[in-house]
C-alpha cells in the first residue's frame, strides 16, 4: 500500500534526478581524441569572428582592431594594416600542423620556448568583439630543426610539422608601398629641387625620357634624366610618422609626377642628416564630367571605333579619380621615410643631369663580334683557344667584316661568344660607361657605319660596328 510518505519520498527522489539530469546536460560530451601525426594545431575558427589580433614577440605587442573595411594597427597610431598581410597572419596561424605530441607538463614549456613572453616565443590571441580570445597559439622559433607549438589555453605542446614563421612586428603589416606608376603611363615629372631652378622630364613615345630646357652649351649627362624620371616606379617607404611629429623637418624640395591619366602625385620631401622624409598628396586634373558623342544610327566604323575610344578614356579617368582619392584618403596626415637613393634621384639638381657639349654623342648603337680565349673573364668552360690563337681570329673576321660590312651580322652569328650573337651581335643603345672603358672607347670613336680594329679586353678580342 502506498502512503503519503512514499509519495513523498518518490517526490524528493524524481527532484534529485531532474538536478542531476539538468547538471548532466550543461556538460560537454567528454570524448577523447587519439593524436594524429599531421592534425592542425587550431580546430576551426571563423575569421570573420576576429575583432583584434595580439601578437607579441620578444617583449613588443602589436595589437590590431577592426576598422572601416580592415584592421588597424593602434600600436602604430591605428595606420591601415595590409589586408594581405593580416590574412597571411590567420592563414598561418590556422595552417600549422602537429608532427608530434612531446609534452603535457606546463613545467616544459620554457624549455620548448613555448612559455609566453619568452624571448624565443612568439604569442598570437585572436579576439572577439567582447575583448574574449577565441583562440590564442604560442609559437617557438625555429632552432636545430625543431620548432614547437601550443595553444594558450592547453598544457599540450606539439612538434611542428613545417616550419612557421611569424611576422611579429608592427611595420610588418604594413603595405609599405608608397606609388607605384609604370612608366608607359607616366607623361611628365616636374622637380624643384631647394636652391635650384626647376625642370621638366618628359615621357616619349618609345617610352624613354626626355629632359626639357637643356641649357644653351650643355647636353644630357647620360641616363641621368631617366634615374629622375622613373623614381616614381615602385617607390616604397621604411617608416612613417604622423605630421604633428615632423618638428622642424623644411619639405623645400618637391617631385610632381603627372600620369596620362591626369593623376598628379606630389611629394614634398625634407632631409634629416642622413634620412630623408616626404609628405605625399594628390589631385586629380581631368574633368569631372563626360561626354560622350552620339552615334547616328548609319554611323560608320570608323566613328564607332572613335566613340568607343572616348568610352575607354572616360573611364581611365574615372579610374583615375577614384585612385587620386583612396590615395589622399590613406596618406592624408603622414610623413613617410624614404630610401637616400631613391630620394637623391627625386632631388637631383639640373647641373646634375647635364654637362658641357664637346660635340661626342652620349650614346651609340652598335654590334660586335666577341672571341673568347682560355682564362678571358666569363669564357665558358669549352673555350680552349690561346690568346693569339683568339686575336688570329678577331683580325680575320675584322678583315671580312671590313671588305663586306653587310656580312657583319652572319659574321656575328656564326662566330661571336655573345649572347648578342642571336641579334647578329647587336648591343643596342648604350652610354659609354655601360661598357668596359678599352670597348667605349673604341666604340665612340667610329663615325656611323664604320669597323674598328681587333679591340682587346677582358672579356677577349671584339669587333665593332657603330650602327648609330
Amino acid at each position: 500500500m502506498i502512503t503519503d510518505k512514499t509519495f513523498k519520498a518518490l517526490g524528493v527522489g524524481a527532484g534529485v534526478l531532474v538536478v542531476l539530469s539538468a547538471w548532466v546536460g550543461s556538460r560537454q560530451p567528454i570524448v577523447e581524441f587519439e593524436f594524429r601525426a599531421g592534425q592542425l594545431l587550431v580546430d576551426d575558427i571563423d575569421p570573420g569572428a576576429i575583432d583584434a589580433i595580439e601578437v607579441a614577440h620578444a617583449g613588443e605587442t602589436v595589437t590590431m582592431k577592426r576598422g572601416g573595411s580592415g584592421f588597424l594597427i593602434e600600436s602604430l597610431r591605428n595606420y591601415g594594416a595590409s589586408t594581405k598581410e593580416v590574412n597571411n597572419l590567420i592563414r598561418q596561424v590556422l595552417g600549422i600542423r602537429c608532427a608530434a605530441r612531446v609534452s603535457d607538463d606546463s613545467s616544459s614549456h620554457a624549455d620548448l620556448r613555448v612559455a609566453e613572453g619568452g624571448e624565443d616565443t612568439t604569442t598570437v590571441r585572436f579576439l572577439d568583439q567582447d575583448g574574449k580570445p577565441l583562440i590564442g597559439i604560442a609559437l617557438a622559433d625555429a632552432e636545430e630543426g625543431q620548432q614547437y607549438a601550443r595553444l594558450l589555453d592547453s598544457d599540450e605542446t606539439f612538434r611542428v610539422e613545417d616550419f612557421v614563421t611569424l611576422r611579429s612586428k608592427g611595420l610588418d603589416f604594413v603595405d609599405k608601398q608608397l606609388l607605384n606608376v609604370a612608366r608607359d603611363k607616366i607623361a611628365r615629372v616636374d622637380v624643384a629641387p631647394a636652391e635650384s631652378a626647376p625642370y621638366a622630364v618628359t615621357g616619349t613615345e618609345d617610352g624613354k625620357s626626355e629632359l626639357q630646357g637643356v641649357p644653351e652649351g650643355k647636353k644630357v649627362k647620360g641616363t641621368e634624366p631617366d634615374s629622375v624620371f622613373g623614381a616614381a616606379t615602385f617607390l616604397n617607404f621604411t617608416d612613417f610618422k604622423s605630421q604633428t611629429d615632423a618638428g622642424e623637418l623644411a619639405f623645400a624640395n618637391t617631385y610632381a609626377v603627372k600620369t596620362k591619366d591626369e593623376e598628379v602625385y606630389l611629394l614634398s620631401l625634407a632631409q634629416d642628416g642622413e634620412d630623408w622624409w616626404a609628405r605625399v598628396e594628390a589631385r586629380y586634373a581631368g574633368p569631372e564630367k563626360f561626354s560622350v558623342p552620339q552615334l547616328a544610327p548609319d554611323a560608320t566604323d570608323e566613328q564607332k571605333a572613335a566613340n568607343a575610344e572616348v568610352l575607354k578614356r572616360n573611364e581611365a579617368l574615372a579610374e583615375a579619380s577614384k585612385r587620386v582619392q583612396a590615395f589622399q584618403d590613406r596618406h592624408q596626415g603622414w610623413i613617410y621615410q624614404l630610401s637616400s637613393w631613391k630620394a637623391q634621384s627625386m632631388t637631383k639638381k639640373l647641373d646634375d643631369l647635364v654637362e658641357d657639349d664637346d660635340g661626342k654623342p652620349s650614346e651609340v648603337t652598335a654590334s660586335h663580334i666577341l672571341i673568347p680565349f682560355q682564362g678571358a673573364q666569363n669564357a665558358a668552360a669549352d673555350v680552349t683557344r690561346t690568346q693569339e690563337e683568339a686575336k688570329a681570329l678577331a683580325e680575320e673576321l675584322r678583315t671580312e667584316a671590313a671588305a663586306d660590312p653587310a656580312s657583319f651580322a652572319s659574321l656575328a652569328a656564326e662566330n661571336s661568344s655573345c649572347p648578342s650573337k642571336e641579334k647578329g651581335g647587336d648591343l643596342g643603345e648604350f652610354t659609354f660607361d655601360k661598357m668596359t672603358k678599352p670597348f667605349s672607347e673604341a666604340a665612340f670613336a667610329l663615325e656611323v657605319g664604320g669597323i674598328s680594329d681587333v679591340v682587346e679586353t677582358e672579356f677577349g678580342y671584339h669587333v665593332i660596328l657603330r650602327t648609330k
